[in-house]
């Protein structure tokens, strides 16, 4: 079964524990605004046993949600597979659709995209596939937003009737419009995200540098992220672990400020750019490497020429 860790959720197999939880969230009527009606305590469990069944079976699927330290379980995020043809021309049939439901306590905080970020990263990276959708009535702007922020795009072309809801007579959430993604777009969108990660990166590395405060780089980091310098300014240096990292910022802090410069390229451990101090930018004094997981940046490695 797997397991997927963003840097404020874990998305996990399901627990006999969460059934209270996921009932009185089917049940809230604005949480099931965009569906036909809120669910009975029945059909809930019959939803999570549907839900639970299949990651058994995949290993994936629609997983179960936790905040660590916060919340045992706010919902689901996860990948499906319809139940139903979608009368769409898609890449894939049947299609992969990446999909969520959260209680309100995890509204307006940035969990769902967060949480289908990684998501979709494993549907292409470890599933292979060539496409992913989404889907919701044109109404849901709040899911809308979320499909958005994921880099999904619709085309008015693309709407369609969902035929279960036509064929029960749910007018009122039978219109929906899909959102969808390639692999190849998802990959430029990866890319995209690594350079805008290793500017920012450098951008708290300045902050530190002449404020003296190093805790907005080091939230950036994973718990577990290394440090490495090596060559003939540094010699060979390696630290592993955030706290350690801190420390050593703190006890021999850098002096001046960095820049990078384009372009900036993909190496085998992330992307790499050629970097110069902010003072004499003319002089290009080696390669930075960044490489960034779900918890945060997990490998910082400076080249000195």
């Amino acid at each position: 079964m797997v397991t997927l860790l963003t840097e404020r959720t874990e998305l996990r197999a399901w627990r006999p524990s969460d059934r209270d939880a996921f009932a009185a969230l089917n049940a809230d009527p604005a949480v099931m605004e965009h569906f036909p009606s809120p669910l009975d305590r029945v059909q809930s469990d019959d939803f999570a046993d549907r839900i639970s069944s299949g990651l058994e079976k995949r290993g994936w699927g629609l997983w179960a949600m936790e905040l660590p330290g916060r919340f045992e379980f706010v919902g689901f995020v996860g990948l499906n597979e319809p139940g139903f043809d979608v009368p769409v021309d898609l890449a894939e049939t049947p299609p992969l659709e990446v999909g969520w439901r959260l209680g309100q306590a995890a509204w307006n905080q940035g969990l769902a995209s967060e949480a289908a970020l990684e998501v979709l990263r494993f549907a292409f990276a470890e599933l292979g596939r060539r496409e992913v959708v989404s889907f919701t009535t044109p109404g849901n702007d709040r899911s809308r937003r979320v499909m958005e922020k994921l880099g999904l795009h619709t085309d008015p072309r693309d709407d369609f009737d969902h035929p279960h809801m036509a064929e029960l007579g749910h007018d009122r959430v039978t219109r929906h419009v899909l959102y969808r993604i390639g692999a190849a777009e998802h990959a430029a969108q990866e890319h995209d995200t690594a350079r805008r990660q290793l500017r920012d990166h450098v951008g708290r590395f300045n902050l530190g540098v002449r404020s003296g405060d190093w805790s907005a780089m080091l939230r950036s980091l994973a718990p577990d992220a290394v440090f490495t310098a090596v060559g003939a300014a540094a010699g060979v240096l390696r630290v592993e672990g955030r706290d350690a990292i801190g420390v050593a910022y703190a006890a021999d802090p850098p002096s001046d400020e960095i820049v990078v410069f384009d372009p900036v390229g993909d190496g085998d451990h992330g992307v790499v750019a050629r970097w110069s101090d902010a003072c004499r930018p003319e002089r290009v004094l080696g390669d930075l490497c960044l490489h960034a997981g779900p918890a945060g940046i997990t490998a910082l490695a400076v080249t000195f020429d």
